[in-house]
């Protein structure tokens, strides 16, 4: 081998070398954001009580309010 089949052959190696941590990188980012993305599904899975509470407020009132039309005709 001469001096520059050297130089490329150390440079393919640094080059792949880079290409492997890239990889490596991708993959655990994607794992990370995969576990995100599960666990903003499961937050907006479960019920917001406090919102249900404050709707169920509103449909008694309409309900009242519908009553007592009923009343006044």
């Amino acid at each position: 081998m001469n001096t520059i089949e050297i130089i490329f052959t150390v440079i393919n190696i640094c080059l792949t070398a880079v290409s492997v941590s890239c990889a490596i990188f991708a993959a655990k980012q994607t794992r990370t954001q995969t576990k995100l993305m599960e666990k903003q599904i499961e937050l907006s899975q479960e019920p917001d009580y406090a919102l249900s509470s404050h709707l169920d407020s509103i449909k008694r009132s309409i309900y009242q309010v519908s009553d007592s039309i009923k009343e006044l005709k």
